[in-house]
């Protein structure tokens, strides 16, 4: 556990298992969150997989987490179901702009697959965006 300048205690997970809400399998990269709770890491790392997928408005995935922190006695697992709303007005935090509200809540179990949606191939991998310059050219 890492301690915060304020003080507090960070923890450490990774991402188990990514799902949608019907337990359909989805794509996805583990990465290391931190945060003072598990459900503070998996709304971080639901809000990446979100960007990664290239999701604009609704967005509703099931997160498994692991805690990889050092100094826990039990390397326990945790499940979420997430969901991100769209916000009616963004909100302006200094140079940020938030469109978004992530949802976190404790579940138990998943439904299981009837029809799989995973397309074939890698997952798409996160980009920064670039603009492209385009010139006009004249004739003379």
């Amino acid at each position: 556990m890492r301690k915060t300048a304020s003080g507090k205690m960070k923890r450490t997970f990774t991402v188990v298992d990514a799902k949608h809400v019907d337990g359909c399998a989805t794509k996805f990269h583990g990465g290391s969150y931190t945060g003072s709770g598990p459900a503070q890491a998996a709304s971080k790392a639901f809000t990446q997989l979100c960007k990664v997928k290239t999701v604009k408005g609704q967005c509703s995935l099931i997160i498994t987490m692991r805690e990889t922190t050092q100094e826990a006695k039990t390397k326990k697992e945790f499940k979420y179901k997430a969901t991100r709303s769209k916000l009616a007005v963004p909100v302006v935090l200094g140079s940020h702009v938030l469109e978004y509200v992530n949802k976190v809540h404790a579940t138990k179990g998943s439904p299981t697959c009837k029809k799989s949606r995973k397309s074939s191939g890698p997952m798409r991998r996160s980009r920064k965006s670039t603009k492209k310059s385009t010139k006009k050219s004249t004739k003379k």
